[in-house]
């Protein structure tokens, strides 16, 4: 029965998404000159009743317990881990949108609050291909989130052979102090 019900909410929420006007309020897309794109996009958000501003999260209370990159197509990303085939390596000759995805850990609270990322993209020559926000958040009673976003094109080969690697900060803001929260993520296109 979770599969029905994965495919009912999935299928629910195409179909709002594209009947409702003005439905990309949660979708972060931007676009490059040579044609790529940053993709940050979930159905959980899309569906949410989150309200337009939300308090920060402060660095301090969080820590990251994992982190992966999968491979994905054009549109919705799949919802949840499981639906997901993550992999430190992928061949060039198919890569479309490289995702990172990180699992963080948290206190919970009583409200929804942002955490929102800012990510770059650098090539094996450290030369920095994309920056991008991972408009992010954490609903109220969770003490465990995945957030995720991707950079990439719709087909296959814009990504060129080699190793790259994300680097992927959150911020807190209005603590007083300069404190933050950092991670690399490395993969290869061969």
């Amino acid at each position: 029965m979770p599969g029905l019900k994965y495919l009912f909410l999935t299928c629910l929420c195409i179909i709002l998404y594209t009947l409702v006007p003005e439905n990309t309020e949660n979708e972060s897309v931007e676009t490059y000159a040579n044609g790529n794109v940053a993709d940050n996009f979930s159905i959980g958000e899309l569906i949410s009743t989150r309200p337009k501003t939300l308090d920060p999260v402060r660095s301090e209370e969080l820590r990251i317990r994992s982190d992966w990159t999968y491979e994905k197509g054009a549109g919705v990303t799949p919802v949840g881990s499981e639906e997901r085939v993550y992999a430190p390596s992928f061949p060039v000759s198919d890569a479309r949108f490289i995702c990172w995805e990180l699992i963080v850990e948290h206190k919970p609270a009583a409200v929804d609050r942002n955490l929102n990322f800012k990510y770059s993209l650098y090539d094996a020559d450290n030369i920095k291909i994309a920056d991008a926000t991972a408009d992010s958040w954490i609903p109220a009673g969770n003490e465990l989130t995945e957030h995720s976003a991707c950079w990439g094109s719709v087909y296959p080969g814009s990504w060129k052979k080699g190793d790259y690697h994300y680097k992927i900060r959150y911020e807190s803001k209005g603590t007083g102090q300069q404190s933050g929260l950092d991670r690399n993520i490395k993969f290869t296109i061969y």
